[in-house]
């Protein structure tokens, strides 16, 4: 080696390859950490089509009401193909203004909003609403 421009293609050659290294990893953690909030997405949905089950066979005013007093509540959700581990959801009930009534069928629209820590939006981020009508007869 006559010279050291040798060694400074080298030293330039590591350095852009440890760029690259980093924007590997950090393009891998994004698709990681996107995977883990829509699957989360995914568990929230299911959570909240349970809570509309569960107040489809409300049969009275009265226990829907008694039902609305249960909110919020968490449910620890657990994936069939990972029983090691579970997403806690915070899952809330709420009464809308919107109710319509007429002569026989009163009908209620609820919504309810299911948010976890993990999902889409992270901590503070925007929780998964459903919106449902129950109607009862008079």
């Amino acid at each position: 080696m006559s010279d050291y421009s040798d060694i400074i293609f080298l030293m330039g050659a590591i350095i852009m390859f440890s760029f690259l290294t980093m924007s590997v990893n950090r393009t891998i953690l994004m698709n990681e950490m996107n995977r883990v909030g829509h699957q989360t997405d995914y568990y929230a949905l299911s959570v909240a089509q349970e809570t509309i089950d569960e107040i489809r066979w409300i049969r009275s005013e009265s226990a829907l009401n008694q039902k609305l007093n249960e909110f919020p509540k968490v449910i620890e959700y657990r994936a069939d193909s990972d029983q090691a581990g579970s997403i806690p959801f915070t899952v809330d009930l709420f009464e809308t203004t919107a109710s319509i009534e007429n002569d026989d069928i009163r009908s209620i629209e609820l919504r309810i909003d299911v948010s976890s820590d993990f999902g889409i939006g992270g901590e503070g981020g925007n929780p998964v609403q459903l919106l449902f009508t129950k109607s009862f007869v008079k």
